[in-house]
């Protein structure tokens, strides 16, 4: 009785660290729907021709899956090097500030 209690245990305790694991790992389709989201939000504001680049931006202490997930838009009209970055929170785009600097995937 008492190895199967702790057996179960055990896999509760697996199964939990395995869960948050992932939890906490980039997630790359959940990444292209935001990109795509925030690609037609800059497009209605700006015009297509306006955009120079589009980068994904993941940061990793931020506590929720829609926070990590940044994009980082780069404007023809924007001073050279600047970025504006924004996030998807309850499916509306959000804009969060201007950045200079962008790291590489």
């Amino acid at each position: 009785m008492r190895k199967t209690i702790g057996a179960i245990l055990l896999l509760i305790v697996i199964g939990g660290v395995g869960w948050w694991m992932i939890a906490d790992e980039r997630d790359a389709t959940y990444e292209q729907i935001v990109e795509v989201q925030v690609v037609r939000h800059v497009t209605k504001q700006f015009g297509r021709d306006n955009i120079a680049s589009v980068k994904p931006y993941f940061v990793a202490s931020e506590s929720s899956k829609s926070r990590r997930h940044q994009i980082a838009v780069q404007l023809k009209s924007a001073p050279t090097g600047e970025y504006r970055m924004y996030r998807v929170l309850r499916n509306k785009v959000e804009y969060i500030g201007r950045s200079r600097a962008v790291r590489p995937d």
